[in-house]
């Protein structure tokens, strides 16, 4: 751990807070073989069994550590530093824990030092460093698609309601001090309101990197229950002004946006004004805009051009997640219905032309226990969730294309996309998925190399392009393949992508009416399967 994570060091006579009978050589021979065995394990190392014996070892060293209460101060932030390095194997337990032991320093050095003025830069470096590790952590969890442990949470909370009011009483030289804290909740509430259970990797990476560079904009306030509040003139552009609430009587809640924050709170809350913020974003997206039609004008094959539109889509993308959305159509409960999964777009194609619908006595052993429950439902899409271990899902990619086959009373679409993931507990996850509801025709296709099953879209009109799913990511612009139907070939080639996912590409297709590209013999194609058309999913 840096010089930067032991604040105490530049603060007298804090360090030796702490009764030293509590740090045995049993305690300290345990850590060090902890902190050997952590070591010895490959950065890489995935394998369950021993993330789980190795997450056991230190929840439990953690759980002794914070039973101590006045173990020595300095002992305390040296084993939160080393274990720090290690946060790809901390659960929900290990960030509380870890939390929970910054908070009990905090309240150490409050109540040894009666609250002290002097002692207000030392309480502040440390409530810096412990939310500092809340942000890494949630971006850790979040990212992994995991859910928030809410008892991390209420602990951020009570660091926020004990921190921000020193805040004020600090010199003019702490300012770093002051900015550091408020920039560091700031992001912890955005991270908590950006929905990362719905982006995958690439667009988290876009939306954490976009977001670093508007932080400084927003100015964070912190009321409590019954206070007055005073709101500022936050706004450029916007006539009404526009805030990010946190209800810290409510961890379990997320940050909601709200335009009338009231004379009064009616509760702790921290209230982060958004629009100067909001204002930024929008000029830099339409600058960025502007200048792109430029350089397209000027034919520039510019670099710039790219992070242009970088700059677009990640300035767009936040305001689009921050911004209030309303849900379309009606939701509605579902009981004693189940779906079973298949992950790879091929197969599901193939299967989507089969019944949708299987009775519970057809039920192989295999189905049973990798069925999923539904939990709500709509003519849109579908919530599902599985608390049984063995119906895991490792591999899931948000925007991927899933089939679905349906167990119970109720039958519903048997093909969609799956629009966020999320894991709340080791075995119990959830996740929504999209209908794919445009009736299509299934069709064999074939190029080089190649063969597959997809998706024709029926065209409501003789003039509309065709449009054809393929069942994997790789498909390029210009590539000639083969539809073959009832002895009949039909030459085609790509024209466009029109979009493409993890394990599936959508394309305009044109009928080649020229030389054919591909000879019957490079074919050589032996399909067992019928087509057919089938109107609804």
């Amino acid at each position: 751990m840096s010089g930067e994570a032991y604040p105490l060091h530049h603060h007298q006579n804090l360090e030796s807070l702490g009764d030293p009978k509590f740090l045995t050589d049993k305690f300290r021979v345990h850590f060090t073989k902890l902190l050997h065995s952590l070591e010895e394990k490959p950065e890489f190392e995935k394998d369950c069994f021993t993330s789980s014996s190795t997450q056991y070892a230190l929840k439990e060293y953690m759980t002794i550590l914070n039973t101590q209460r006045m173990m020595p101060l300095h002992f305390r932030l040296h084993t939160l530093g080393s274990l720090e390095s290690y946060i790809s194997y901390f659960d929900s337990d290990m960030i509380y824990e870890s939390l929970r032991s910054y908070h009990i320093a905090v309240e150490l050095i409050r109540s040894e030092t009666g609250g002290h003025p002097e002692h207000f830069p030392a309480l502040v470096d440390m409530i810096n460093v412990a939310l500092d590790l809340a942000v890494k952590q949630l971006q850790f969890t979040l990212g992994e698609h995991q859910d928030t442990d809410h008892r991390a949470v209420r602990r951020v909370f009570d660091l926020a309601k004990i921190g921000v009011p020193l805040l004020s009483s600090l010199f003019s030289q702490k300012k770093s001090r002051t900015t550091k804290m408020l920039r560091t909740l700031t992001w912890y509430s955005l991270l908590r309101r950006l929905d990362f259970f719905g982006k995958n990797k690439e667009t988290q990476s876009l939306l954490v990197k976009a977001l670093e560079k508007y932080l400084d904009h927003i100015r964070p306030m912190l009321f409590m229950a019954g206070e007055s509040i005073v709101a500022p003139k936050d706004s450029q552009i916007r006539r009404v002004n526009i805030y990010l609430e946190v209800d810290l009587s409510s961890p379990d809640k997320l940050p909601t946006i709200v335009t009338d924050i009231g004379s009064k709170a009616t509760y702790d809350c921290i209230l982060f004004p958004m629009s100067r913020f909001l204002d930024e974003i929008a000029l830099d997206v339409k600058s960025a805009k502007l200048d792109i039609k430029t350089l397209k004008k000027q034919k520039s094959d510019s670099p710039q051009i790219r992070d242009l539109h970088y700059l677009v889509h990640s300035g767009e993308l936040i305001m689009k997640t921050l911004l209030i959305r309303l849900r379309h159509g009606n939701r509605k409960a579902v009981s004693n219905t189940y779906v079973i999964l298949e992950t790879a777009a091929s197969k599901a194609f193939l299967n989507s032309r089969k019944s949708n619908h299987v009775a519970q006595s057809e039920l192989q052993e295999e189905d049973h226990v990798s069925s999923w429950s539904v939990i709500e439902y709509s003519a849109g899409g579908v919530s599902i969730e599985s608390t049984d271990h063995t119906a895991y899902v490792s591999s899931v990619e948000i925007d991927s294309m899933i089939g679905l086959r349906w167990v119970g009373e109720k039958t519903g679409q048997v093909l969609g996309f799956v629009r966020w993931y999320k894991e709340e507990k080791n075995g119990h996850q959830r996740m929504g998925i999209e209908f794919l509801t445009v009736p299509c025709y299934l069709r064999r296709a074939v190029t080089v190399g190649r063969r597959w099953i997809v998706l024709e879209e029926m065209k409501q009109n003789k003039d509309r392009p065709m449009r054809m799913w393929f069942p994997e990511s790789e498909v390029e612009v210009g590539m000639p393949f083969v539809i073959e139907s009832n002895q009949d070939h039909q030459h085609c080639y790509v024209d466009k992508i029109l979009r493409r996912g993890p394990n599936y590409s959508l394309a305009l297709v044109v009928v080649n009416t020229g030389e054919e590209d591909v000879t019957e013999e490079e074919l050589d194609v032996d399909w067992s399967i019928e087509t057919g058309e089938f109107s609804e999913y």
